[in-house]
């Protein structure tokens, strides 16, 4: 796997720039933009890009409709890299399915 970003701005940038993106694993809070905030970015243009919100919040605290999309996924902290690997091939099988 390959980083793009590593906050909200750079993300935009990138989604600027880059024609393929296969996923986007974004913290619910981080600096230059949350991760709603960046998701409901690049669906505008990717409506289907697939997308792994992970947060120490419950994602009853964020939720705004965000979860309820068939491309979003919510991995609470603390997680284990076994986890983050399920969740990362969960949304990249989901992404290729649709596509």
């Amino acid at each position: 796997y390959r980083v793009l970003a590593a906050d909200g701005l750079a993300a935009a940038r990138v989604h600027a720039r880059e024609q393929r993106l296969d996923l986007v694993i974004t913290d619910v809070v981080m600096p230059g933009g949350g991760g709603v905030d960046v998701a409901r970015m690049l669906w505008e243009t990717r409506p289907n890009l697939e997308v792994v919100f992970m947060s120490g919040y419950s994602g009853a605290d964020f939720d705004e409709g965000v979860l309820q999309r068939d491309n979003a996924r919510f991995l609470a902290k603390p997680f284990d890299p076994n986890e983050l690997l399920a969740a990362v091939a969960q949304a990249l099988k989901a992404g290729s399915q649709a596509s």
